[in-house]
């Protein structure tokens, strides 16, 4: 143990912090900086450990992505043990926040922070596949967050058991809810990135879900290992809710494209992982609004969901989405369809409207105009009528106004089910 005062060239030790299975962690000033000193135990300060440990900081991954600011930057020697300083992350992990949730009945997190957690997360272990390195131990409780004004920042915190090409094997392999089939049951003993895309399938799953994808089956660890060897995931919306385990949301707040990419992530079969890039552009898609429809928040409960057209109701309450319509002088044109095409037949056969001019799409609660003919298509702006560009979706909602060539609509709400669409 190293005290408080202790130095070691421009090294000075504050504080005992944690140790661990592989060695100590300290904080230390370092110039001034405030900064992480983990001291490895002797069977941890071989030649082999420092040639891995020299590698992994010649890769300057602290520079690369804001998750990776606590990976290595500089080696040093305590005595005959081996050491690192990085930078010092202060605050809780991952998984202590979700249990003191938990515990108290309150979420971590909104669903829409889940999404941000989440793709900062997958942005960084891309990083690293990238660099071809498998981090070999992705976890919750590997994971620091720290929370700014509203805005959680996210680090990860241990990067000593990794594996890549033409290093030696890591002396331990990660945690056991997160390690892939092929680790669990011995067929490979060394992690690859196609395990750490399985534990990374596992953390995104219960930071977006709030549970592990094997709640339910984990009882006891035959009943565990048995579940992860099975290789598909218990949670999946095509089986009934009574089959698969409680806690957390519903996975029917997640798109169908998010719940093939949680189908693929639990898989025997390493190849089909999504990789950490693949995740990153799949929540992307869904935070960036100019993509189209993403999160949507219910109007009954205030529950948050993403939204696709497989959705006609609310994940959490049950409310049916609103149903929309385009009010004309000869009645109203229900959008209760996928698509609803709407043209010349449908207006009233004014030879200013095309005869196919506008496309609906009803996507989950949403409804988006597409512009198609060449007669020009309007929505009534700030006491003006303002041309919709041609080919681009754009939402719609009760009470607004268009005009599709001569021809003025209202945006209204319509029951549901009380008609039926003269589009198909």
């Amino acid at each position: 143990m190293l005290n408080p005062g202790d130095t070691y060239k421009d090294i000075k030790v504050v504080e005992f912090i944690a140790a661990g299975g592989q060695g100590e962690v300290y904080r230390v000033e370092v110039g001034g900086r405030s900064m992480a000193l983990k001291v490895f135990y002797e069977k941890y300060s071989e030649p082999g450990d420092e040639r891995r440990l020299r590698n992994l900081v010649d890769k300057k991954l602290h520079t690369l992505s804001s998750l990776l600011r606590a990976a290595p930057q500089r080696v040093e020697y305590i005595g005959s043990r081996l050491a690192h300083l990085s930078e010092f992350i202060s605050g809780p992990s991952l998984e202590a926040m979700m249990e003191q949730a938990q515990s108290s009945g309150r979420l971590p997190w909104k669903f829409p922070q889940g999404l941000q957690v989440a793709v900062t997360i997958a942005q960084g272990v891309s990083i690293c596949e990238e660099q071809t390195i498998a981090i070999g131990d992705i976890a919750a409780n590997n994971l620091a967050i720290t929370t700014k004004a509203g805005h959680h920042e996210i680090d990860l915190m241990d990067l000593d058991n990794y594996a890549s090409p033409g290093q030696g094997e890591p002396r331990m392999l990660g945690q056991q809810l997160y390690l892939a089939p092929e680790l669990l049951a011995g067929a490979v003993n060394t992690p690859t990135i196609e395990s750490d895309r399985y534990a990374l399938g596992v953390l995104l799953h219960e930071i977006l879900l709030l549970a592990h994808p094997k709640v339910g089956h984990d009882d006891t660890q035959e009943n565990f290992n048995l579940a992860v060897s099975e290789g598909r995931w218990q949670q999946d919306p095509q089986y009934p809710r009574t089959a698969r385990g409680a806690g957390g949301y519903p996975a029917e707040v997640l798109s169908s494209k998010i719940h093939q990419f949680f189908r693929d992530a639990q898989s025997v079969e390493p190849a089909r992982r999504p990789s950490a890039k693949m995740w990153v552009h799949a929540l992307w898609d869904v935070l960036d609004d100019s993509r189209g429809p993403g999160v949507y928040q219910c109007e009954a409960c205030d529950g948050f969901y993403l939204s696709d057209i497989t959705k006609d109701r609310c994940p959490y309450c049950g409310a049916l989405h609103p149903m929309l319509g385009l009010e004309t002088v000869h009645g109203i044109i229900p959008l209760d369809a996928r698509v609803t095409p709407i043209g010349r037949q449908q207006l009233g056969g004014s030879k200013h409207i095309s005869r196919l001019h506008v496309v609906v799409r009803r996507i989950g609660p949403e409804h988006l105009v597409e512009v198609v003919g060449s007669s020009g298509t309007w929505r009534h702006r700030d006491g003006g009528w303002v041309a919709l560009p041609s080919r681009v979706p754009i939402p719609i909602s009760t009470g607004e106004r268009l005009r599709v060539g001569d021809v003025d609509l209202r945006v209204v709400e319509v029951k549901n089910g009380t008609s039926q669409s003269s589009g198909s």
